[in-house]
């Protein structure tokens, strides 16, 4: 790669066009990591952020359901129940 940049574990090629990072990927596996993001999902602040993307997605579609895809959790939510 002679036109590239690297800062860190981050390599860019130039006249490829793409790049990539060569840090190992992180571990997904145990019940600890989606624990965590669960938690938070129903924690105030969890359910204000629920209520909060589910507004900003009120603003351009009128269904019955959204489904919210967050990490560690999925919420299927009824638009009527959402203070818009």
């Amino acid at each position: 790669m002679k036109n590239s940049l690297q800062v860190g574990s981050l390599h860019w090629d130039n006249d490829k066009g793409y790049g990539f990072d060569s840090t190992p990927p992180m571990s997904y596996s145990g019940i600890g990591y989606f624990a965590k993001y669960q938690e938070l999902d129903n924690s105030p602040m969890g359910q204000a952020l629920t209520e909060a993307r589910v507004s900003m997605v009120l603003g351009y579609y009128l269904g019955d359901s959204i489904i919210d895809i967050v990490v560690g959790s999925l919420n299927t939510v009824n638009p009527a129940s959402v203070t818009r």
